[in-house]
C-alpha cells in the first residue's frame, strides 16, 4: 500500500454539509398535531435521533479545541499570527483548487492548530510554517476527500518552497503524534451539517445558506481573532448573518429557533458577530471570501448568483421550518446582531 494513503483512518464519519446530496426534506407526518406545528408562529428542528447529537457534540467540542491560551499568545506573536494566517489562506486556495470542501479546510487548521500551540517555542521560519500547512491539509484530505492529489501536486502555486513527499510524509507523521491521532475532529461545519439537515426549507434556500455560510467560515479561519469561540458559537453566528442576508424578514424567528437547537452562550455570540461584521465588511475579506464560492456543491451559476442579486423568490418561501419542540421565547438583545449587519456591494 502506499504510504501517502495509508493514514485514512475508518473512523465515525460526520460528513460534510457541501459533500451532500441537497434534496427536499420531507420528514413531518401527516396528522393534524403535526400540521399544526408547522404552522406555528415559531419554526421548528427535529430532535437528534442518533448518536451525533447536539449535546454529543457540544461536549466534545472542547476536546479538538486549542486551549484558551494559545490565541492570546498568537497575538502576542505578530509574526507568527501573520504566518498562520498565510497558512490559512493557502488552505482556502488550495480548497478552490482541487475542489475540496470547506471541512477540509477546517480540519486542517484544527490540526495545525493544535499542533503549534505545542510547539510556539520553535524559531518558526517560513519555510517551517509552509511544510506544516502542507502536511496538516494532506492529512485533512485524506479523512475528507474521496480524490486526494499527490503530495507534490498538493503543493501547487502560493507556496514558496517545495518539499519532497518523503519530508511531508515525515512531518505528517509527526503532526499525528503531536495531536494523539485525533483526526475526526469537531468544526464549525459539523454543526452547520447538523442544522441544515434539520432545516425544513426548499433545496434552493439551503444551497443558498450553506454557500454563504461556508463563504464567513472560511473568512473567520484565517483570522486567530475567532479562536477564542467555540465552533458551536461560530457556526450559530455565520447562521445568523446568513438569515438576515437572505431571507431578512424570517431571520428574528430563525435564529431564535437556532438557539434553541444549538444552546450557546448569547453574550459570546453578540462578541463573535461583532468582530464578523468588521470581517464582512472587509475588502479583502470579500474578494477572498468570493473565490472561496467554488465547492463540491452542485450549484447552477443562477443558484450562485440568486442570493445577492435577487432574495426576492427566497423571502416568500412559505416551507420553511426548523423542527424542534415548541418553546416560546421573544426577541431579545442578541437580535442587535442582525440590525447592524451591512450589506455587501452588488456588482
Amino acid at each position: 500500500m502506499d504510504f501517502e494513503h495509508s493514514l485514512l483512518c475508518y473512523e465515525e464519519n460526520i460528513s460534510s454539509p457541501l459533500a451532500s446530496d441537497f434534496t427536499d426534506f420531507t420528514w413531518l407526518s401527516t396528522s393534524p398535531e403535526t400540521i399544526s406545528h408547522v404552522h406555528s408562529s415559531t419554526p421548528m428542528f427535529f430532535l437528534d435521533e442518533d448518536k451525533l447529537s447536539i449535546p454529543f457534540l457540544l461536549s466534545k467540542q472542547e476536546e479538538y479545541k486549542p486551549d484558551p491560551r494559545y490565541a492570546k499568545d498568537l497575538a502576542a506573536n505578530k509574526t507568527l499570527s501573520e504566518a498562520r494566517s498565510n497558512a490559512a489562506c493557502w488552505m482556502i486556495k488550495a480548497h478552490f483548487s482541487h475542489k475540496f470542501t470547506p471541512t477540509t479546510v477546517a480540519m486542517a487548521m484544527n490540526y495545525l492548530d493544535r499542533y503549534l500551540q505545542k510547539r510556539l517555542d520553535l524559531p518558526w521560519r517560513p519555510w517551517m510554517m509552509e511544510l506544516l500547512s502542507v502536511a496538516c491539509l494532506s492529512i485533512a484530505a485524506k479523512m475528507e476527500e474521496v480524490e486526494v492529489p499527490a503530495l507534490l501536486d498538493l503543493q501547487f502555486e502560493g507556496l514558496s518552497h517545495l518539499f519532497q513527499p518523503k519530508t511531508v510524509q515525515r512531518m505528517e507523521l509527526t503532526i499525528l503524534s503531536e495531536i494523539g491521532w485525533k483526526l475526526r475532529c469537531v468544526t464549525p461545519f459539523t454543526f452547520i451539517d447538523k442544522a441544515i439537515n434539520h432545516l425544513e426549507a426548499n433545496r434552493h434556500l439551503k444551497q443558498a445558506l450553506i454557500l454563504r455560510v461556508s463563504e464567513l467560515l472560511l473568512g473567520a479561519i484565517s483570522g486567530s481573532d475567532f479562536l477564542r469561540f467555540d465552533y458551536s458559537v461560530l457556526a450559530c453566528t455565520t447562521m445568523f448573518f446568513a438569515f438576515e442576508e437572505l431571507i431578512p424578514h424570517r431571520s428574528a424567528e430563525l435564529k431564535i429557533s437556532l438557539l434553541q437547537y444549538v444552546p450557546i452562550d448569547e453574550e459570546k455570540s453578540k462578541e463573535c458577530c461583532a468582530l464578523m461584521e468588521s470581517l464582512v465588511v472587509d475588502p479583502v475579506y470579500t474578494s477572498l471570501s468570493l473565490a472561496a464560492c467554488s465547492t463540491k456543491s452542485p450549484l447552477s451559476p443562477k443558484t450562485v448568483l440568486s442570493p445577492y442579486e435577487d432574495c426576492s423568490s427566497l423571502e416568500s418561501c412559505e416551507d420553511l421550518h426548523f423542527h424542534l419542540p415548541h418553546i416560546e421565547r421573544k426577541p431579545d438583545s442578541l437580535d442587535d446582531c442582525a440590525l447592524r449587519v451591512k450589506r455587501r456591494r452588488r456588482g
